[in-house]
């Protein structure tokens, strides 16, 4: 019955949060811009939901997160969420792109606050690895990761200009 009220819990969080956030516009093609594929690797006994999230800056500590836009949405067997450009979805470069990731499943949720330095023409992925515990056997891991992919697909390196990004100092 716990795992019942989990998963109900878990499923009216994610509803409340795909409809209340708005549609990242993408970078156009004629502003320089970097693309970002997702990929989440996420442990579930039902479903999960992977989203990401961009904000204008980071907001000042205490403050509530505001102009976040939804870039990316994925749902692993709940059919009550949309997909939304799991390809990926393009970035203006050359300045810091703060971001909220967040994975919601039936075992657990966990989250980050991040940015990346992108840079033009090139591709990047962020890594979400969302498993939580549920049995004695298994353990419970949430890391995020943002890593620029040379052209074959592999990643070349972490760094990225990556950090994570709790809020602003008054």
């Amino acid at each position: 019955m716990t795992s019942l009220r989990t998963l109900s819990v878990s499923l009216l969080i994610t509803l409340a949060g795909c409809a209340s956030i708005k549609e990242y516009e993408q970078a156009e093609p004629a502003i320089p811009r970097a693309f970002v594929k997702v990929r989440p690797e996420v442990s579930s006994l039902i479903s999960s939901v992977s989203m990401i999230s961009i904000v204008d800056e980071i907001n000042y500590c205490g403050d509530p997160a505001v102009n976040l836009k939804r870039a990316y949405r994925r749902s692993d067997g709940n059919p009550l969420v949309t997909d939304l450009n799991i390809d990926g979805f393009w970035v203006p470069s050359g300045k810091r792109v703060p971001f909220s990731a967040v994975v919601l499943s039936d075992k657990g949720t966990c989250g980050v606050w991040a940015s990346f330095l992108p840079e033009a023409g090139k591709t990047y992925e962020i890594r979400m690895k969302g498993n939580g515990k549920v049995f004695d056997w298994e353990t419970a891991e949430c890391a995020f990761t943002v890593s620029r992919l040379i052209p074959e697909g592999s990643a070349e390196s972490s760094e990225a200009g990556y950090r994570t990004e709790v809020c602003r100092p008054r």
